[in-house]
C-alpha cells in the first residue's frame, strides 16, 4: 500500500509553480519576497482567503479573465453568479502540489536560531522539518489565545480567530 505525504508536505499556489523575477525584491514590508527569484505559496491546511481575493492586485496576468463585478445596485442573483463565475476560475488556477521534506523555505514563524539557514526582513529561510515544528507551535498559541478562559478546543481548530497570511512560504528553489 503506498504511504500518504504528510498533509503539511502539500501546497497551494495561484498561479504558475515556475521560478519568477519578482518585483517587490528589497522592499522593507511584511510581504516583499524574500528573494529575487521564487514564488510564493500558502500551506494547503493553512489557506488565507483574503490573500487570494487581492491577487487582482499582486497577480494581475491571474485575473484578466475575471467576470466583471455587476456593480452596487446588483440583485443577489447577480451577485452570486459573479462570485460563482469568479470562484471557478480561481479553483482553475490552484496548483496544489508536494514537498519532499528535503525542500527548504522561507516564512514568517519564529523558530531557534540554530535552525535558521537564512534571514531576511521578516523571513527566516529554514528546512521544512523546522517549518512543521514552527507551525504546529504557532497553530495551538493561536487557538489558546482565541479560546481564553473556553479552552483551546472551543475555537475553530488550526487557528482559532486569527488570521493566517503570515503562514505565507516562499520558495526559491525549484520544488518539482
Amino acid at each position: 500500500m503506498e504511504r500518504k505525504p504528510n498533509t503539511l508536505n502539500r501546497f497551494v499556489r495561484f498561479g504558475k509553480l515556475a521560478m519568477v523575477n519578482q518585483k517587490g525584491y528589497g522592499k522593507n514590508t511584511f510581504h516583499a519576497p524574500p528573494a529575487p527569484r521564487g514564488f510564493y505559496a500558502m500551506p494547503l491546511r493553512y489557506q488565507e482567503w483574503f490573500l487570494v481575493g487581492s491577487m487582482d492586485t499582486y497577480q494581475p496576468k491571474q485575473t484578466l479573465n475575471y467576470p466583471k463585478h455587476p456593480g452596487e445596485d446588483a440583485t443577489q442573483e447577480e451577485l452570486e453568479e459573479f462570485y460563482k463565475k469568479k470562484n471557478k476560475i480561481f479553483r482553475s488556477r490552484a496548483h496544489k502540489f508536494t514537498v519532499d521534506n528535503k525542500v527548504e523555505l522561507w516564512h514568517h514563524l519564529d523558530v531557534p536560531n540554530n535552525e535558521v539557514i537564512s534571514r531576511h526582513n521578516s523571513w527566516v529561510k529554514t528546512s521544512i522539518r523546522t517549518w512543521k515544528k514552527a507551525i504546529g507551535k504557532e497553530s495551538t498559541r493561536l487557538r489558546a489565545e482565541s479560546g481564553g478562559d473556553n479552552g483551546i478546543n472551543s475555537v475553530r481548530k488550526r487557528t482559532g480567530y486569527y488570521s493566517k497570511d503570515h503562514f505565507e512560504v516562499f520558495f526559491d528553489t525549484k520544488v518539482i
